[in-house]
């Protein structure tokens, strides 16, 4: 078995025009956080993934790496058939947020009271016609009866039943008018607080991300395992003291604890947790150290 590491240049892929390679990407999703190492303003994260590789060249594709990864500390290894790791690009990557079951129930919900508003309003937009309808009927129909009535010709029950009529759909008309503005009433407020609620569950913003390739060349096909490390920030931790008094003897205990808080966006559950109190943000440079000239005191 041949153990490989790569510490290599990195190359920051954003909108260049790169050379089509001929190599097959093989997505590493079975990828899995099996080390973190927390420091005082950061974490080293070490994902791991065994893959099949064809013989000659392949690329593996490392995705979901956080977007805040510092790219100058990213470092490869692998262990298996015998290779040659090559370069490794990074790119940057944009996903749509993912829109939950929640989400879409309380965005169709929406989508119906809204609905049902504008049937409403279109429903009245149509009653309103029929009302202008009406009462210019009333007023031709006032107009022809006088007429024929001062002729001698009207018939007073026929007039009378028309009136009836019209009066009586009016009123209809009137209620209906009632109905609907207090069922439209009632739907607003469902409507705000059907939007008030789907703006609490909308989906953020495109889920930012990084993706890692690198560059394989196999001597023959067979299983490799790689192992990706990088410093990232969101991560940090602090020493807990927690003491205990035995009142029978009188002693007391005293425990020391480490509070890990991580906002990587990454999910560490089992994995190797260790804790570090270097600061590798500070680099390997020593301090300068000023003088400090000790003197007798004046008599």
């Amino acid at each position: 078995m041949r153990n490989l590491t790569l510490a290599l240049g990195i190359i920051v892929i954003c909108s260049l025009s790169l050379p089509v390679f001929s190599a097959a990407t093989i997505p590493a999703k079975d990828a899995r956080i099996v080390e973190v190492t927390v420091y005082q303003d950061r974490a080293e994260v070490v994902r791991e993934v065994t893959v099949q590789v064809p013989q000659g060249s392949s690329i593996i594709e490392f995705q979901a790496v956080p977007a805040g990864v510092d790219v100058d500390t990213l470092r490869i290894s692998a262990a298996g058939v015998p290779a040659t790791l090559g370069a490794m690009e990074v790119l940057d990557r944009a996903d749509k947020p993912i829109e939950t079951e929640e989400w879409k129930a309380a965005r169709d919900e929406v989508r119906r009271l809204e609905l049902e508003i504008s049937g409403l309003d279109e429903t009245g937009v149509v009653d309103e016609e029929l009302r202008n309808f009406l009462r210019a009927l009333a007023a031709t129909t006032a107009t022809t009866e006088s007429r024929e009535i001062g002729e001698g010709r009207g018939d007073p029950e026929a007039i009378r039943a028309v009136y009836d009529l019209i009066q009586g759909k009016l009123n209809l008309l009137a209620e209906s008018k009632l109905d609907r503005r207090e069922n439209r009433r009632e739907l607003a407020e469902q409507l705000k607080l059907a939007r008030a609620k789907l703006a609490t569950l909308k989906p953020g913003s495109a889920i930012r991300s990084r993706v890692v390739e690198v560059q394989v060349e196999a001597d023959r096909a067979g299983s490799l395992t790689l192992r990706l490390a990088f410093l990232a920030p969101g991560a940090s931790w602090r020493p807990s003291y927690r003491a205990t008094l035995n009142a029978d003897t009188e002693e007391v205990e005293m425990v020391a604890e480490g509070v890990v808080r991580q906002n990587t966006g990454e999910d560490w559950s089992s994995v190797d947790l260790k804790l570090s109190t270097a600061a590798p943000a500070r680099g390997v440079e020593p301090p300068m150290l000023m003088p400090w000239v000790i003197e007798p005191a004046a008599v």
